[in-house]
């Protein structure tokens, strides 16, 4: 009775962990189909529209490395609680948000606790499960937060056609409570164990650095604010990192990153394309869900439903990644991995605007195919390529800086769009009646008005409509061009970088 008891609370405990990473992964994709929606209901602009996106990205980025280690000390269950009531408190703080910024803010801090629930869920489970049954649940975990990014966006989409965007936040709510509930009632508290202590220097400076950095990064795409403030975030950065490498060498062991992994070319080719596939795949779907909505017309709801060729063959590509890495060279995996993403991208850049069901389609399964072999592959090979003992950390860092690489393509592709509306608008000037601010044109074409069909044929001045969409549509095919060529150059890095042809015979375990 007592084994029963005890299993019944260890899987309860699993439903509840795999839960919190399907509604972090959910938040990811959700926010990405409310854009359109919040950005008529707040009044928001194309660079507060890629905040939303970015806050989110930002903290899970800072903060994914220092929180590993706070839990060490602190403690699994409190920490992930913690960061859970973090994430539910900010959930419903954008939910009622007013205004755009009271929004990124709330998604700023909901990224923190994002980053507790990804960084402490799977180390909470190797303290629940053993053996065989700890690789189970690990599994099983993996399994639901790629069923989340499969199904997650015909989800969140119905969410937000039935009940508007601010539903896709408050629905984090309950699901929080109930894991909050779950944890309490089934999760004991382990006995704690000696841990080095925290290493707050370097977590100050990783926050430092990766702050800067995303400021950094939103100033590239936007040019118009560049100057001193450029300057100083470019010096804040340099700094900071140099400190890092500094402080991280002299800590040792005990150090919150291990500087002696940048000795490995292998390890840095792993750094160099998880900035570039975090700068690709977010890119992708933002731009294709964005496209349905504001060029097609979809829903919201379909619009989810639309998505799901490239979501579904996100979780094809990861189930399918660990049986190909037995048949095929971890190195091969990643050419293919970056150049199925520019194959699809290319497409995506010769579709014309009622073409969803076959080259949108196409360029969907191929590029997902390509973005779900990536995380499992890098995965092995961060680990298999890691230090004894150091595992846990090497894979902290590579997912940080993919995360960045998120905030840096979201600002890049965004800038480029931008660039390329106002330069097709001022090309086709001529068809424009008198006066026509091309400026505040172009501002409204960014977010997506007066491009839809019905928008051309409902205008009161057809020829704005008309010009409007095809400024539209020519940005969005050469941004699938630019983010093609991008994941060139990944496929570029892999090849010339990625040294381990096959994995270890026994693969290095992530230590707790």
């Amino acid at each position: 009775m007592q084994i029963t008891t005890q299993r019944t609370g260890q899987r309860r405990i699993l439903a509840a962990v795999a839960a919190s990473a399907g509604i972090v992964q959910l938040d990811v994709i959700g926010a990405q189909l409310a854009v359109p929606a919040l950005g008529v209901s707040l009044h928001a602009d194309f660079d507060d529209l890629q905040w939303v996106i970015n806050s989110y990205s930002t903290g899970l980025a800072t903060f994914l490395l220092l929180v590993g280690s706070i839990s060490d000390r602190w403690g699994r269950k409190r920490t992930y609680t913690a960061g859970l009531a973090v994430f539910c408190v900010m959930s419903l703080l954008c939910g009622i948000s007013a205004n755009a910024t009271l929004l990124i803010a709330a998604r700023s801090v909901q990224g923190i606790g994002g980053a507790a629930l990804l960084a402490v869920g799977p180390a909470l489970l190797s303290e629940v499960f053993e053996g065989r049954q700890r690789s189970f649940a690990l599994g099983i975990y993996g399994s639901v937060a790629g069923f989340a990014m499969a199904f997650g966006p015909m989800f969140g989409g119905a969410l937000i056609s039935s009940f508007g965007w601010r539903s896709i936040f408050l629905v984090n709510v309950p699901a929080c409570v109930a894991i909050a509930w779950l944890l309490r009632r089934f999760a004991g508290s382990p006995a704690t164990r000696p841990s080095a202590p925290i290493d707050w220097g370097g977590g100050a400076l990783i926050i430092v650095g990766m702050s800067s950095f995303v400021g950094l990064a939103m100033q590239v795409g936007n040019p118009a604010g560049a100057g001193g403030t450029t300057w100083l975030l470019v010096g804040t950065t340099a700094t900071a990192a140099v400190a890092f490498v500094f402080i991280e060498r002299r800590r040792g062991r005990h150090a919150l990153f291990d500087v002696a992994e940048f000795r490995d070319l292998t390890t840095n080719g792993m750094l160099i394309l998880a900035l570039v596939t975090g700068t690709t795949s977010i890119s992708i779907i933002f731009f294709s869900t964005v496209y349905l909505q504001n060029k097609i017309g979809l829903s919201p709801g379909l619009t989810g439903v639309a998505m799901l060729p490239l979501t579904l063959l996100v979780w094809v590509g990861n189930i399918s990644s660990a049986s190909l890495a037995k048949r095929v060279s971890i190195r091969a995996l990643l050419v293919l991995s970056t150049s199925l993403v520019a194959v699809g991208a290319a497409l995506g850049a010769t579709s014309g605007p009622f073409e969803l069901w076959t080259t949108l389609v196409l360029m969907m399964v191929i590029s997902g195919f390509g973005l779900g072999l990536w995380n499992p592959i890098r995965l092995m090979v961060v680990i298999d390529r890691a230090q004894p003992g150091r595992a846990g950390m090497s894979s902290g860092y590579n997912q940080s800086i993919e995360y960045l690489g998120v905030v840096l393509g979201i600002s890049l592709t965004g800038m480029f769009f931008q660039a390329r509306v106002s330069s097709v608008l001022f090309d086709m000037r001529e068809r424009l009646p008198p006066g026509t601010a091309l400026h505040e044109l172009a501002a409204q074409v960014v977010i997506g008005r007066i491009v839809r069909p019905a928008d051309s044929m409902a205008s009161s001045n057809r020829g704005i409509a008309e010009v409007a969409a095809a400024a539209y549509q020519s940005a969005f095919q050469h941004t699938m061009l630019l983010i093609a060529a991008i994941a060139c150059a990944a496929a570029v890095v892999a090849a010339v970088t990625i040294r381990t042809r096959r994995l270890s015979d026994e693969h290095k375990a992530v230590q707790d």
